[in-house]
């Protein structure tokens, strides 16, 4: 499995290992709407709120499925 790689909005790069693990930052607000992720099929940073995670997490709060 690959990793996934994300930029916050000062410029660091984190790498997360699992979808579980960065689902996990997610949950916990360390990483947020403002931060991109990495796309290697297209070689660019994507908004991260374009990530299958990060959308199913906000969609799950939404319908009230968990706070934080």
């Amino acid at each position: 499995m690959a990793e996934i790689k994300v930029r916050n909005d000062a410029g660091s790069e984190f790498c997360f290992s699992t979808v579980e693990e960065f689902a996990a930052a997610i949950r916990s607000g360390s990483v947020t709407a403002a931060w991109e992720v990495f796309h290697a099929a297209a070689q660019r940073w994507l908004p991260v709120t374009r990530h299958p995670a990060f959308i199913s997490r906000r969609s799950s709060a939404t319908a009230g499925g968990g706070g934080v």
